[in-house]
C-alpha cells in the first residue's frame, strides 16, 4: 500500500480558529489572492486528534476578477482521531476539503487530480465497485451538466486528471452549497469518507438585507462516518474490492460526526450578537436533527436559498445528508451550550420505517442502511460578554432578492406532472420501480424552458435529490411538514418528506440526475434521470418577483428593509387535505 506524504504546501489561505470569520472581505481585500491556487491543509493547524479542540474552518479560497482557478487533488489520507483512526480518501490532503467562495458569473476552473492507485478488479454495475475512480459533483449549483461541467457521468480514473469549467449565471442566487464525489459505485465509500468540501456563492449588495449581508459567520461542514451502523465505511470497502480503508479500520464508538474536521469542537460566540450558522450536512446515511438549547435558531435559508420571507424561528435544524441550513443564531446568556442531534425520530421511525437505529451518546444511523437519526453531542457553543454591551437589533422579516429560475410557482400550472415513487427498504430502493440503467437512459423528457412538477412518494424514507434545477414545495400535507420546517414556498434539492414540488427547467439542456440521497443506495441503483431537450439558453417561463433590492448601508442598526408585495408571497402554512395529492394517495402508487 502506497503511503501518502503529509507534506503540505500552504498558497494563499486562510484559517479561522475558536474565533469567527467576520463577513467576507470586501473585493478589494481578495485582489492579492492569486487567481490560480493549490490549496493544501496546513494539517498542523488541525487537530484531528483531540476531542473539544478549538473551532477551525476549512481553507478558504476566493475568486478574484470574475474567476478562480484551483488544483484539487484526490489521495489517500489517514485520520487519526480520538475516537476512531482509518485510513481514507480525502482532497489536499486533510478532511473536509478547502472551502470555495466564488461570485454569481464566475469562472470556475478546478484542475482535478485523481492521486489514488487501480483499482483491484473490474466492478459489478449497481453494486459498491471501483474505489479508487471518482469525479466532482457541485451539488445544489445551477449550471450546466454538460463536460466540462457539472457531468457526473464523467469518469476520472486512477492516475489521470481532468479540467472542470464551471460558468455560473449572472444571476446566479447566493447560498450554501456543497462539493463531492459521485462516481457510481463508490460515492458512499469516498464520501462517507470525507472526501467533500464547502461551495459558497456570496450573497450580492442588495440582494438581502445590510444587516445578513455583514453578519458574522461560521461554516459548520458536518461529516457523518458510519462507523457501527449499517453499512460501516469498511464494510462498503470491502465489497468494493477496496484495500485502503478496510486496513487497519478501528472505531471505538458506533458512528461519529466531525464538524469541520473536528470531533466536538468548541466555537466562541458574543452574547447578544446574531452569528451565521452555514450548516452542511455531507452524511451518507443517517440524518441530523440538530439542536442548540439556550439559544434562538432563526432560518435564514435551506439548501442555499432564502425562505419566501425569512427568518422564521425553528428549535431544530432537520437535515437529511445533502442538506443545508443556514441559521442566524442569537445566544443572550453568557455560559456554555451543547450542539447536539437527536431527541426525535421521523414519523417513517416511528411506524418501522427502514433504518430505526440510533442509540445516546454519539450512536446514530440505521440497521437498513439511511434513516434513522444521530444521537449525540456535535459541539460546544462558548458564549463571551458583549464588551460594547450593545446587543444586534431584531432581524426584520425580509424576502431576498431572487433570479427567475427562483421565480415563485406555487401557483404556476405545469406543462407536466410526473410521479417518483421512491419504493424499497432493507439498504436499497428503486425509484418507479426501476433501478438505474446507464447514463443513456432516461426515465423521461422533459422540455427546456418549461414549469414542471414531480409528486415525490417514498420521499419520506429517502432523501430525494435532483441535480441542476432546485425546486420548490407546492403542495404538502400537514402531517409531512416536519413541525412546520417544510412549507409551501420553500425551495430543496434535497426532500425527506413526500410532497409535489415545482421546477423550471431554465437555461440547461442535458442530464438532470435524479437520486436517493442516502449515497448507498444511489450506489446500488436508486438513481435516474431525466433528459432535458430543446434549446441550449432558454430560459424558464416564469419571472421572479422577488427585485425589490435593499439598501447598501444600514439606516438603521437593522438595516433598510423592504419585502416583496404580500400577494408574492406563498401561504407560509397550506391547508391542503390529503385529498389534495392524489398522486401521493395510496391507490396512485405504482404497482
Amino acid at each position: 500500500m502506497r503511503v501518502c506524504q503529509l507534506v503540505v504546501v500552504l498558497v494563499a489561505t486562510t484559517f479561522v480558529t475558536s474565533g469567527l470569520a467576520e463577513a467576507v472581505p470586501e473585493l478589494d481585500d481578495r485582489e492579492e489572492d492569486a487567481p490560480s491556487q493549490t490549496a493544501r491543509r496546513l494539517l498542523q493547524t488541525v487537530d484531528y486528534g483531540t476531542i473539544g479542540a478549538a473551532f477551525v474552518e476549512p481553507t478558504a479560497m476566493y475568486s478574484s476578477g470574475g474567476s478562480l482557478t484551483m488544483t484539487l487533488e484526490m489521495d489517500q489520507f489517514r485520520y487519526e482521531g480520538p475516537t476512531a483512526q482509518f485510513w481514507t480518501r480525502a482532497y489536499n490532503g486533510g478532511i473536509p476539503g478547502p472551502t470555495i467562495r466564488i461570485r454569481k458569473g464566475d469562472h470556475l476552473e478546478v484542475n482535478f487530480k485523481n492521486l489514488l492507485g487501480p483499482n483491484a478488479g473490474q466492478g459489478v454495475h449497481n453494486q459498491y465497485k471501483d474505489p479508487n475512480t471518482t469525479n466532482l459533483h457541485t451539488h445544489g449549483l445551477h449550471i450546466s451538466s454538460r463536460s466540462p461541467g457539472d457531468n457526473v457521468f464523467h469518469v476520472v480514473e486512477p492516475g489521470t486528471e481532468f479540467t472542470y469549467e464551471y460558468d455560473l449565471p449572472s444571476d446566479h442566487a447566493g447560498g450554501t452549497f456543497w462539493y463531492h464525489a459521485h462516481h457510481h459505485g463508490s460515492t458512499a465509500l469516498q464520501v462517507g469518507g470525507g472526501a467533500a468540501g464547502v461551495l459558497i456563492v456570496e450573497d450580492e449588495e442588495g440582494d438581502v438585507p445590510y444587516q445578513v449581508l455583514n453578519m458574522p459567520e461560521a461554516i459548520l461542514f458536518m461529516q457523518y462516518f458510519p462507523l457501527g451502523t449499517n453499512p460501516r465505511l469498511n464494510t462498503i470497502a470491502d465489497d468494493s474490492g477496496d484495500t485502503l480503508t478496510s486496513v487497519d479500520f478501528n472505531a471505538q464508538m458506533n458512528d461519529m460526526v466531525l464538524i469541520n474536521g473536528l470531533f466536538q469542537p468548541v466555537m466562541e460566540v458574543t452574547a447578544g450578537k446574531y452569528t451565521r450558522l452555514r450548516m452542511i450536512h455531507s452524511g451518507t446515511q443517517s440524518s441530523l436533527e440538530v439542536t442548540i438549547p439556550g439559544c434562538t435558531m432563526e432560518l435564514l435559508a435551506k439548501d442555499g436559498i432564502y425562505l419566501p420571507t425569512a427568518p422564521r424561528t425553528v428549535t431544530t435544524a432537520m437535515l437529511a445528508p445533502g442538506s443545508r441550513a443556514d441559521i442566524a443564531l442569537m445566544c443572550t446568556t453568557v455560559g456554555v451550550y451543547t450542539i447536539a442531534s437527536g431527541g426525535r425520530r421521523r414519523r417513517s421511525l416511528l411506524q418501522g420505517g427502514p433504518g430505526g437505529g440510533g442509540g445516546g451518546g454519539g450512536g446514530g444511523g440505521g440497521g437498513g442502511g439511511g434513516g434513522g437519526v444521530f444521537t449525540g453531542d456535535l459541539g460546544t457553543i462558548n458564549v463571551v460578554a458583549n464588551a460594547d454591551d450593545a446587543n444586534d437589533e431584531a432581524l426584520t422579516p425580509f424576502s431576498a432578492v431572487k433570479p427567475n429560475y427562483l421565480a415563485d410557482l406555487h401557483t404556476q400550472t405545469p406543462a407536466d406532472t410526473i410521479n417518483l415513487n421512491f419504493r424499497g427498504g432493507g439498504g436499497t430502493c428503486t425509484i418507479n420501480n426501476a433501478a438505474f440503467v446507464n447514463e443513456d437512459t432516461f426515465d423521461h423528457t422533459l422540455n427546456v424552458g418549461q414549469v414542471y412538477q414531480y409528486n415525490a412518494i417514498g420521499s419520506d424514507g429517502h432523501p430525494f435529490h435532483l441535480h441542476i434545477n432546485s425546486y420548490q414545495i407546492s403542495q404538502i400535507d400537514q402531517g409531512d411538514m416536519q413541525g412546520g420546517w417544510f412549507q409551501v414556498g420553500d425551495w430543496h434539492d434535497v426532500l425527506f418528506t413526500e410532497a409535489s414540488v415545482r421546477f423550471q427547467t431554465d437555461s440547461f439542456t442535458g442530464h438532470a440526475v435524479i437520486h436517493c440521497h442516502f449515497l448507498n443506495h444511489e450506489d446500488l441503483g436508486c438513481m435516474g434521470q431525466a433528459n432535458i431537450v430543446g434549446t441550449e439558453g432558454t430560459p424558464g417561463p416564469v419571472v421572479s418577483t422577488y427585485t425589490t433590492k435593499f439598501l447598501a448601508e444600514a439606516a438603521t442598526g437593522a438595516g433598510a428593509v423592504s419585502i416583496a408585495p404580500a400577494s408574492a408571497l406563498p401561504e407560509p402554512v397550506p391547508a391542503e387535505p390529503a385529498s389534495a395529492l392524489p398522486s401521493v394517495a395510496a391507490a396512485a402508487l405504482p404497482t
